[in-house]
């Protein structure tokens, strides 16, 4: 049978009219990308380790892996450093996220990892308590005593006077000259910025931020407590640049060079408001970050009835009291690994040029290349071995192995938090569809709910879902009508999930 139609683009036929054959819905989002963590990158008594941490809590060993990096981390760099050229050296501090949606064994996971900077803490000061005790003391005594010496009343006898400018001098130089003795402090937790810049003041400059609750520190960043925030200190922590900060009423702050690694776990939703957050996106906060994010299906574990095999632990744990009790100092490549080092940075700054599928991970990149120079050095320390010795290449491998595993992770987290106003608009109005059941309608049926939402343009976006196959147009013309309506068809692949 014939009849006079409209095609899609609102040109008039006469025929039959074809059923239209309905393709599959192009995806708005990149396919997810990345690849296995593999424990084999780690020092081998962390990657055995983690491997059975993973293995026993039935999670991906991304995420014990990673925290277990972060741990490392915080070890390293209170005494080592690496020293890329002359005049550039990176301190060994990083920032790390584990995100998993609940019951995803985040909690366990960063305990079970961070146990052994809690032991050694509980450990060092154990064992000096005397001394600190001592010290305090001593202290005390001489403070006291000066104290009384300058509220003496001085005379008119000149050597009198100066008898007392010699003892209070005296005092000073011996108050200045004691060795300092005090608790060994390695972790902090849910600490505001103020109370943190406190913290790492008296602590050598040095902390590790962990939280098995991310989103309070994140809370506490940017102002929970206070109004504004203070992001400075995290981004100035991160890299080691010189802090002043003088306020009213409060301690001043000092420190020539302050050094900050965070382990921090969180749901998804947590980054996604970060990435939300204009203060976050101004100061480039995310960007320091090296990500894992896990997928554990809910309601497929089975009872983790065995435990990590007691060598493993203690082993793992050695190999950060290795890294604590070393001297320290400053790490280089040897020749090799320079050279491939290069070869890694000058890949990673392509990465960032626009067409690329990673160009809008600009600030990511550039502190992945000094990320991944860091990692090398964490490693070179977690195996073991001293800075009188090199980084060799192998060792570099597994940081750019390790560097790999997290460009891909943060991929995804960009791909999934920072999307084009035109897939934006796409998924919002599908959306809208969704929530009004709407398998068809027309323009003016669409308009009304989406006519508040700020720089949407409903033409475009209908426009755009078309060429995509969510939808499709035809045009009906009704009784005195000068022109035909478009009714807009929902693709019937579409299935939406009750919710």
């Amino acid at each position: 049978m014939n009849e006079e139609y409209y095609d899609k683009n609102g040109i008039i036929h006469t025929g039959a009219r074809e059923p239209p054959v309905w393709g599959e819905p192009e995806p708005l989002d990149k396919p997810r990308s990345e690849i296995p963590f593999n424990t084999k990158w780690l020092p081998d008594d962390v990657a055995d380790y983690v491997e059975a941490f993973a293995e026993i809590m039935q999670i991906p060993a991304g995420l014990p892996g990673t925290i277990a990096l972060g741990v490392l981390a915080g070890a390293a760099m209170r005494n080592h450093a690496i020293k890329i050229t002359e005049s550039w050296v990176e301190p060994l501090c990083l920032f790390v996220i584990g995100s998993a949606e609940s019951g995803g064994s985040k909690s366990p996971t960063v305990k079970a990892m961070a146990k052994p900077l809690y032991a050694y803490e509980k450990w060092w000061n154990d064992n000096h308590k005397a001394e600190v005790a001592e010290y305090e003391q001593r202290k005390q005594l001489l403070e006291q005593d000066l104290k009384t010496l300058k509220s003496q009343r001085i005379g008119k006898n000149k050597d009198e006077r100066e008898a007392l400018l010699r003892n209070i001098s005296d005092l000073n130089e011996e108050l200045e000259g004691l060795e300092v003795k005090k608790d060994l402090r390695l972790t902090a937790q849910d600490s505001t910025p103020e109370a943190l810049e406190l913290i790492m003041q008296n602590n050598d400059e040095c902390m590790t931020l962990i939280s098995t609750e991310g989103s309070k520190v994140f809370e506490s960043m940017l102002g929970r407590y206070e109004k504004g925030g203070n992001i400075s200190l995290y981004l100035q922590a991160s890299t080691g640049d010189e802090l002043k900060t003088d306020r009213m009423g409060r301690q001043s702050i000092s420190m020539s060079s302050p050094k900050l690694t965070m382990i921090l776990a969180v749901q998804p939703d947590v980054i996604q408001e970060l990435f939300e957050n204009k203060k976050v996106k101004s100061r480039g906060l995310m960007g320091r970050f090296i990500y894992t994010e896990v997928n554990v299906p809910p309601g497929e574990k089975e009872p983790p009835r065995k435990a990590v095999p007691p060598d493993l632990q203690v082993n793992y744990s050695k190999a950060v009291y290795r890294i604590l009790n070393s001297p320290g100092g400053v790490l280089v490549y040897d020749k090799e690994a320079q050279e491939r080092y290069w070869e890694h940075w000058t890949a990673l700054e392509r990465l960032k040029r626009i067409g690329s599928d990673y160009s809008n991970m600009d600030e990511w990149l550039t502190k992945a290349q000094s990320n991944t120079a860091r990692i090398a050095a964490i490693l070179h320390t977690a195996g073991g071995n001293g800075v009188q010795y090199p980084i060799t290449l192998d060792t570099l491998e597994c940081a750019i192995a390790l560097m790999r595993y997290y460009l891909l992770q943060a991929a995804n987290i960009y791909s999934d938090n920072i999307k084009s106003d035109d897939t934006s608009s796409c998924k919002y109005l599908l959306a809208v569809l969704k929530r009004k059941n709407m398998r068809e309608f027309t323009r003016t049926d669409i308009y009304q709910p989406t006519k508040k939402k700020r720089g949407f343009d409903l033409d475009e976006t209908l426009n755009m879902l078309q060429e995509k196959e969510y939808l499709r147009v035809r045009y009906e013309t009704s009784p005195g009508a000068k022109r035909p309506t478009r009714i807009y068809t929902l693709n019937p692949k579409i299935v939406w999930q009750p919710e």
